[in-house]
């Protein structure tokens, strides 16, 4: 199913699960098991875009609210986190994330304990990140060397970023993994609320088992299987390739949208085009095209594409609601995409003129040689921007939905400008660091 923007839509009802608690946040030294019972302020939020992306499966979940805290955006929800506490910024070792906000840190592992909220932004993990029940994670643009693991939890959202271990989401409420690197598997089981799996790149597998609240899976990439049993309504499919796509998953088959496989057209998926099958401009709709030298290629109004490897010798357009996934390409001149739905550019991938997203969806650019600019602007989802060489400059200007911008070298300037929530990131060289961008 696809839809061209995540515009807030059919919210769902909201349940109050606010508590007060008299203790102050704790931080630093050795962390309690994340069984331990504690009460806590609790983090609240409200799904209303990915209702009306789950509508046509009959999908939704009620998910907590509370009043007198800020909202932000993750991905398809939006979240209420309470009043959380800005961190120390002596923070080290083994941290209970209670009701804290965050920033660019190196610790152990990151506990939430019972009915707390915790916002994690560039954070750096060497361990992993415990959420107990009842609790609230949104982690912008983290690094783990080990594993996110919830059980109970009340919502889970991981944004960008890379885990060394898995994620491993279980027996709670409303979650969210978009545009993230996980080495290992992806498992959400047996959640109550909504769930949206988006533009994520697993090393294993992608497991969705016995959920009730709703499920959309589009656009991630794994080495290992795709597997979805037991989901009742069957999950939103469309633009996934892994080693295999099984049952709930499989286009067709209790599912909507369309996947590919590792090894060509599975069950209605992406067909792919052959080497040497196509010259000259191409329009792409629901293909995946390969190593061939082409002029320009148009994806259509609610189309998707896959290219891997493909030599262009003009631009990539994607149209409104489109869904464009590059990974290797040379492009010689643009790539514009004016309300898409989803872009992700990766894999060494290198354009001679300018990239411009905008007013769409979500998007990630991750190591890719620019010779033009980088323009974020008026985006409503999730988006990165990491690891690029960018001869031009880069600039994010009125966008809703989180950005990460990290470990780019800009010949230009770096200009952030309306963003809501404000971008994090580090690692960023540029002529100039200028507004909500001046410390990356």
């Amino acid at each position: 199913m696809m839809t061209r923007r995540e515009s807030p839509a059919h919210a769902t009802t909201e349940a109050a699960r606010a508590a007060a608690s008299g203790r102050a946040p704790r931080a630093g030294g050795p962390a309690p098991s994340p069984s331990t019972s504690t009460s806590g302020s609790m983090a609240t939020l409200g799904v209303l875009a990915l209702a009306a992306l789950l509508a046509a499966c009959g999908g939704g979940g009620d998910a907590p609210a509370a009043a007198g805290a800020s909202d932000g955006r993750v991905a398809g929800f939006t979240v209420d986190l309470g009043a959380l506490v800005p961190a120390s910024t002596g923070l080290s070792g083994n941290v209970t994330c209670e009701n804290l906000a965050i920033g660019v840190a190196r610790l152990d592992t990151v506990i939430v304990p019972p009915g707390a909220a915790c916002l994690l932004e560039g954070t750096a993990l060497i361990g992993s990140i415990l959420v107990s029940r009842d609790a609230t994670l949104v982690a912008r643009g983290v690094s783990l060397n080990g594993s996110v693991q919830a059980e109970g939890s009340a919502f889970v959202g991981v944004e960008g970023g890379s885990v060394g271990g898995s994620v491993q989401i279980k027996q709670g409420a409303a979650a969210s993994v978009v545009g993230a690197r996980i080495t290992g598997d992806l498992q959400v089981d047996a959640q109550a609320g909504a769930l949206d799996l988006r533009g994520n790149t697993l090393g294993g597998s992608l497991q969705a088992v016995g959920n009730r609240g709703g499920l959309l899976i589009q656009d991630n990439t794994m080495r290992g299987n795709l597997q979805c049993k037991e989901n009742a309504p069957a999950p939103v499919v469309g633009g996934n390739r892994a080693a295999s796509i099984e049952d709930q998953c499989v286009p067709g088959r209790g599912s909507s949208g369309g996947g590919t496989s590792g090894g060509g057209s599975t069950g209605g998926g992406l067909p792919t085009q052959p080497a040497g099958g196509l010259s000259g401009n191409v329009t792409c709709n629901g293909l995946a095209i390969g190593a061939v030298s082409l002029d320009t290629v148009i994806v259509p109004e609610g189309a998707a594409c896959t290219l891997t490897g493909t030599r262009l010798i003009g631009s990539i357009e994607v149209k409104p609601g489109g869904r464009l996934v590059a990974e290797g390409v040379v492009v010689n001149g643009n790539l514009q995409a004016d309300g898409a739905s989803h872009v992700r550019i990766d894999g060494g991938s290198s354009f001679g003129g300018a990239v411009q997203i905008k007013q769409g969806g979500s998007a990630s650019v991750a190591n890719t040689r620019i010779t033009g600019d980088l323009q974020l602007d008026a985006m409503a989802g999730p988006l990165a921007a990491t690891g690029n060489r960018i001869g031009g400059s880069l600039q994010a200007v009125g966008n809703r939905g989180g950005l990460t911008i990290s470990a780019n070298a800009i010949r230009g300037n770096l200009q952030c400008k309306e963003n809501r929530p404000a971008p994090v990131g580090s690692g960023n060289t540029a002529a100039s660091k200028e507004d909500q961008c001046a410390r990356l």
